[in-house]
C-alpha cells in the first residue's frame, strides 16, 4: 500500500475538457495505515488453515491516503487552468431586446449566463484532497461543490424570468394600420420597446405619462398620414382644365380622441390586429381619380356661375348658378367638400349680426343639399336669372342657389359625401 501510494496519480478534469495529472508528491500524498490489516489478520482462525489450504478466500480493504494541504495547494495554483489571465470571470445573465424582421416581430429574451473559468482555490483543493484520500484516479472539477465562481444570477432565476415575461406583455401588442394610399403603418414591439423608460435603478417600465404622450404622438402620425381632408388636390375642371382645388372639408379625417382611446386599451390587451384609423370623416367612395375625388361629384366653377354633375366620369346634368355676394363677405368657400345629407322642403333661416334670435331671412325651399354648415345647393324659386357676374353684388347668402327644374335634377343624382368640388 505504501509503495500504491507513492506511485499514485491523480487526474483533474476542468471546465472546457483540459485535464492536468498531479503526482503523489505534487500533492504531499502517502499511504495513511488505518489498522484494516491488523483487524484482518487478528480475525483469522489458525485451526482452519487445511479448510483454505484447498480452497481461495478473498479479502477486500480500501486503503486511506494523506496529503500535504500546503503542497496540493502550491502546485495546483501552479496550473495554467488557475492563472489569473487564463481564468474568465463568470457573468450574469440578462434582459436584452431582439429585433424582429419583417415577418416577426421583435421580444425580449433572456441572455444566459456566462459560466467563466474562474476557480476558487481553496474549493478545488479541498475537492481533490478528498478524492485522492479514496485514491480516486479522476475527479471533474465541475463536480466539486462551489469550485468555479457562479454568475450572480443565472438564467432561470425566477425574478428574471418574471421580468421578462412582464416586458413582453407591456409591449406584447402588434397592430397594422392600414392608410387610405394603403401604406401601412406598424406598432408592435420593436416601436414599443421604446417608448419605455429607465427608472432610478435602471430598470425599464412604462411611466404613464409619458406612455399617453407615445400614443398620441402615434395617433398624430397617423392622422398625419391618412388626413385627406383640406389638401391640395389636382382635378381637371371642365372649363379651365387642370387646375389644383385646396381646402374644404372632404375626404379621410381621423378621430384621434377615439383612436387614442382605442389604441391605449388595445396595447393593454397586447392585441394583435390589422385594421384602418378611426376616422370621424370619410370620402364619398375609394376612388383615386383626381387625388381622391373620384370619377363621382359635383362640380361647381364660381368664376363661370355653373355647375355640372359627373357620374362616373358621365356628366348627367349642369346648369348656370348664383353663388354668394363677393362684396358683401358671403363668398362662397372654395374647396372640396361633400354633400352632408339631403332634404325636400328645407325652412332656410339665417341669424341677423350679433342676434340669436332674430332672423335676417327665413325662405323655404323644396331642394336642399347642404355641403358644409349651413351652405348648399338649393333651389332659388324667387329668381329670374342664373350666371353671369349677379354673384359679384347680388348673390346669396353663401349657398349655390340654382333654378327649380336644375335643383330638381340635380337632388335625384346627389347622395350623402359625394364630393362637390367648387373653385373661382
Amino acid at each position: 500500500f505504501d509503495i500504491a501510494a507513492k506511485n499514485y496519480v491523480m487526474n483533474i478534469r476542468f471546465r472546457g475538457g483540459a485535464t492536468e495529472t498531479l503526482s503523489a508528491e505534487d500533492m504531499g500524498f502517502s499511504y495513511q495505515p488505518d489498522g484494516s490489516i491488523d483487524v484482518l489478520l487478528q480475525n483469522q482462525d489458525e485451526t482452519l488453515w487445511p479448510k483454505y489450504y484447498l480452497e481461495e478466500n478473498h479479502y477486500t480493504i480500501t486503503p486511506t491516503g494523506t496529503y500535504d494541504p500546503d503542497i496540493l495547494e502550491a502546485s495546483l495554483r501552479a496550473l495554467p487552468e488557475l492563472q489569473e489571465e487564463n481564468m474568465i470571470l463568470p457573468e450574469d445573465a440578462y434582459i436584452q431586446f431582439r429585433d424582429g424582421t419583417k415577418d416577426t416581430d421583435g421580444e425580449f429574451v433572456i441572455v444566459p449566463d456566462v459560466k467563466g473559468s474562474t476557480i476558487d482555490l481553496d474549493q478545488l483543493a479541498a475537492g481533490v484532497g478528498d478524492a485522492a484520500a479514496r485514491y480516486e484516479e479522476m475527479v471533474d472539477a465541475e463536480e466539486i461543490p462551489y469550485a468555479y465562481k457562479t454568475a450572480g444570477t443565472q438564467a432561470d432565476d425566477a425574478k428574471l424570468v418574471a421580468r421578462c415575461m412582464d416586458l413582453n406583455d407591456m409591449v406584447g401588442a402588434s397592430l397594422t394600420y392600414v392608410m387610405p394610399d394603403k401604406e401601412e403603418i406598424r406598432l408592435n414591439s420593436d416601436i414599443l420597446k421604446d417608448w419605455l423608460v429607465k427608472d432610478k435603478k435602471g430598470r425599464l417600465g412604462k411611466d404613464e405619462e409619458i406612455w399617453k404622450e407615445k400614443i398620441s404622438d402615434f395617433v398624430q402620425t397617423l392622422a398625419d398620414n391618412g388626413n385627406t381632408v383640406g389638401m391640395k388636390r389636382h382635378f381637371n375642371a371642365t372649363l379651365q382644365g387642370p387646375i389644383v382645388v385646396e381646402g374644404g372639408f372632404y375626404g379621410y379625417a381621423v378621430d384621434q380622441e377615439a383612436e387614442r382611446n382605442r389604441l391605449a386599451k388595445d396595447l393593454e390587451n397586447c392585441v394583435k390586429d390589422t385594421r384602418t384609423p378611426i376616422y370621424w370623416n370619410l370620402p364619398y367612395n375609394e376612388e383615386t381619380e383626381y387625388d381622391g375625388i373620384g370619377t363621382t361629384y359635383i362640380e361647381a366653377d364660381l368664376s363661370a356661375q355653373h355647375v355640372w354633375c359627373y357620374i362616373q366620369g358621365r356628366l348627367v346634368m349642369d346648369c348656370d348658378c348664383v353663388s354668394g355676394t363677393m362684396s358683401d363677405g358671403h363668398a362662397t368657400l372654395a374647396g372640396v367638400h361633400g354633400i352632408m345629407f339631403k332634404k325636400r322642403n328645407a325652412l332656410l333661416q339665417g341669424l341677423m349680426p350679433n342676434s340669436s334670435t332674430e332672423y335676417e331671412y327665413e325662405t323655404e325651399v323644396k331642394y336642399w343639399m347642404p355641403f358644409y354648415t349651413d351652405v348648399g345647393f338649393h333651389d332659388a324659386w324667387w329668381r329670374a336669372d342664373f350666371g353671369g357676374d349677379i354673384y359679384l353684388k347680388d348673390g346669396s347668402h353663401g349657398c349655390i342657389n340654382l333654378p327649380p327644374e336644375a335643383a330638381e335634377e340635380l337632388f335625384s343624382y346627389c347622395d350623402e359625401n359625394m364630393p362637390v368640388v367648387v373653385y373661382y
